[in-house]
Order: C-alpha cells, then structure tokens, then sequence
C-alpha cells in the first residue's frame, strides 16, 4: 500500500511540474533581442561639482564647464549622425533626387565577343532570316 501511494505521488506532482512548465512556455511574454538603451537624462548634474572642496572658480572651469561643452558636443554629434542617416534610409523612396543611370543589360550577352552572327532564340537555335549561318557544303 505504501509503494502505491509513493507512486501515485510522483504521479500527481509529475503532472503539477509539466502543467506549470507547459503554463510558462504559453503564457510567456514575446522574446525580443537586446533591446536599444533608451535615451535618458544623465544620472547626475555636473553643478555638483560646484560644492566640492576648494576654489569655487577652478571648480567651475574646471570640472562644470567642460563637462556641460562636452555633452552639447555629444548631442551635436548624435544630430549631425541623424541628418547623415535621413538620405540614406529613403534611397529606395519614389521620390529619388537623381535618375536613374547606366544601360540595357543582359543576362549572358557575349555579342562583344562573337559579334553579331546571327541572332539565337531562347533554345540557342538560330532564327531563320536573321543573319543565320548556312552549315557548310560536302563536296
């Protein structure tokens, strides 16, 4: 009696297990990749610097003032990689700033190479009338 109850506990807590993981894998939110950082404030002011000990003005142009010019450059910087980046991604749009360019091409063309002796249709046969080349006579 003791072996069938083990068994029968295994049992129910074998199906508890499998009805939890089976809950986590649907009810389980949609995967994405690492996502982008997203753009924040910074964490701190750099009118921090103003109270540390010492000469107030060295703290200002020294720490303050470098630190304000170097985040306007990293905006500027972010801003002028933005305005790069707006011609680049409308390349395929209807509305292209210069027309198209280049040639008729064709797949295999080799008239460069044999000239023009005689046109062939899709199945490499020459077209009557167009330049075909009689096969030479027996004697």
């Amino acid at each position: 009696m003791a072996v069938t109850y083990k068994v029968d506990l295994m049992r129910y807590i074998n199906r508890i297990i499998f009805l939890a993981a089976v809950a986590l894998l649907v009810l389980q939110e949609h995967a994405n990749a690492q996502a982008p950082p997203p753009l924040r404030q910074p964490s701190y002011s750099p009118y921090l610097n103003l109270t540390r000990p010492g000469n107030v003005a060295n703290n200002y142009y020294g720490l303050v003032r470098p630190e304000l010019e170097f985040r306007n450059s990293v905006n500027n910087l972010q801003q002028q990689y933005n305005n790069l980046n707006q011609p680049a991604n409308n390349l395929n749009s209807v509305e292209a700033p210069f027309p198209g360019t280049g040639h008729a091409t064709s797949f295999m063309n080799l008239s460069h190479y044999y000239g023009n002796r005689g046109r062939t249709t899709g199945g490499g046969q020459p077209q009557s009338g167009q330049g075909a080349v009689a096969p030479p006579r027996r004697r």
